[in-house]
């Protein structure tokens, strides 16, 4: 949890430099999209994840891989659209899907 932690702040210090840099640039519009203003502790990252706010995916066959969070309150989230075709499918049959 405590490296997952770290890794988040040292993401949202990177993309906060960037979007920095990128105003001396472009005015933009940030659509309502905010990066984290304050730190990512090791007990928040498991809170997340014990409230089901937050999950960490992790492949035990890869030794490479890295941890990493997915969720709500931090810099990786997941985005599902639900949409059907006239002839094949349902509503409720892509949400299932979804489910």
């Amino acid at each position: 949890m405590e490296y997952i932690a770290i890794r988040e702040n040292q993401r949202i210090e990177l993309l906060n430099e960037q979007t920095k840099a990128m105003q001396c640039q472009h005015a933009g519009h940030s659509f309502g999209a905010n990066t984290p203003k304050s730190k990512i502790t090791p007990e928040f990252v498991r809170s997340e994840v014990a409230i089901g706010r937050a999950i960490i995916p992790n492949n035990i066959n890869h030794p490479e891989s890295e941890p990493m969070i997915v969720g709500r309150n931090f810099l990786v989230k997941i985005n599902a659209n639900i949409g059907n075709s006239a002839v094949t499918s349902s509503i409720e049959e892509e949400v299932e899907k979804a489910v």
